[in-house]
């Protein structure tokens, strides 16, 4: 460590968009119709499969603003305003 430069969690990784990922999985199996609404809505977010952020941000959340929608239309289902892997694994509400 004490050779290591800087705090790694700062560290700017290119990584994946989970929330973009994992609704592009569940809406594959849905009607045309739905995709193309879904297409369109990732479209007018500018959502990119892959996200520039700390390794931080991956780990504990970021927010993005598929989620932001996601969590604002559909709060019963998506009742968190940030995803992160680790923010995930240890909710357990």
């Amino acid at each position: 460590e004490e050779l290591s430069e800087g705090n790694k969690e700062d560290d700017i990784l290119y990584l994946p968009h989970i929330a973009l990922l994992s609704i592009a999985n569940v809406a594959s199996k849905e009607s045309f119709m739905t995709r193309f609404g879904l297409n369109n809505l990732i479209g007018l977010t500018n959502s990119q499969p892959l996200m520039k952020m700390t390794a931080k941000e991956f780990m504990m959340g970021y927010k993005s603003e598929l989620m932001t929608l996601g969590n604002t239309f559909m709060p019963s289902w998506i009742y968190f305003d940030k995803l992160g892997l680790i923010d995930r694994m240890y909710d357990f509400d």
